[in-house]
């Protein structure tokens, strides 16, 4: 943007001596170094804080130091993802857009995206009713819990999602894991491959990767697909075969698709509820 008055905080140190020393210009830093940053550092009420990813940035002490640091800035963030747990107490809206009705200073939807040719649209097909979750299993487990209402950060999704035992087992039967993947298998090939495009099949867990991975190999050959997860060294065979070594890691790397299709088994009224 051609502004001169551009410093980066390197350590601990430097951020806290910038700040102290009251630098006008702009401070390039990562949030980790305010960790012990002494109260009051500066006063300035002209301070203007912008922070990006910040659904999570300032939710923890770290972000307890920097507003400490200096309590009379202007913190503006920056997120795709807002996290909003409003009933808990918690939440991006706990701490940004408290002085505005909706919110937010601005919004970005995908559709403007699409419209400027920064997102392709996403396309999704409805799942036979024999593959999808029970309603009931679900209400109960998971849509309708107060914690999980308005929270669309996957890490916090997960947390709910472990303790939905039910719902993870009916996702993970043998019988149902082997439709899906027939089902998979028959779209891919009629309407993906065609196309000269890749997919991407996303199971509830590892062991349940481990599972589709065999059941799709009844229907494709099994150069076709990959199996990519964090190996362990306590795993049980059936997942230290899918292992990531060196070559399975270039696999993620490489997807390099312009359009694919993420065939999500998990909360999904017709694989329709989590597309985004």
């Amino acid at each position: 943007m051609g502004i001169k008055n551009v410093v980066q905080a390197d350590h601990i140190r430097d951020l806290q001596k910038l700040l102290k020393n009251d630098y006008r210009g702009i401070i390039v830093s990562m949030m980790h170094k305010f960790r012990d940053m002494p109260a009051d550092v500066n006063l300035r009420k002209n301070i203007y804080v912008l922070i990006d990813e910040a659904h999570r940035t300032t939710g923890g002490d770290l972000g307890t130091y920097l507003m400490a640091a200096v309590p009379n800035a202007t913190l503006i963030g920056f997120t795709g993802t807002p996290v909003d747990k409003t009933v808990h107490g918690k939440g991006t809206f706990k701490i940004f857009g408290l002085e505005d009705e909706s919110g937010y200073l601005h919004k970005y939807s995908i559709a403007e995206s699409i419209e400027d040719y920064t997102t392709l649209p996403l396309f999704y097909g409805m799942a036979p009713n024999e593959l999808l979750v029970p309603k009931e299993i679900l209400e109960k487990e998971f849509l309708n819990l107060a914690e999980a209402y308005g929270v669309n950060d996957i890490e916090e999704l997960n947390k709910i999602l472990e303790r939905a035992v039910n719902t993870r087992n009916f996702l993970k039967g043998k019988e149902r894991v082997e439709k899906v993947a027939e089902y998979v298998a028959k779209h891919y090939t009629e309407n993906v491959e065609p196309m000269g495009y890749k997919a991407f099949l996303v199971g509830v867990d590892r062991p349940a990767c481990a599972m589709y991975k065999t059941a799709l190999d009844k229907f494709l050959p099994p150069e076709y697909s990959e199996v990519v997860y964090t190996g362990n060294n306590n795993d049980i065979e059936d997942l230290k075969k899918y292992h990531i070594d060196a070559k399975k890691e270039q696999v993620e790397k490489g997807f390099d698709g312009l359009t694919f299709y993420i065939f999500r088994t998990l909360l999904d009224k017709g694989f329709k509820k989590q597309m985004k």
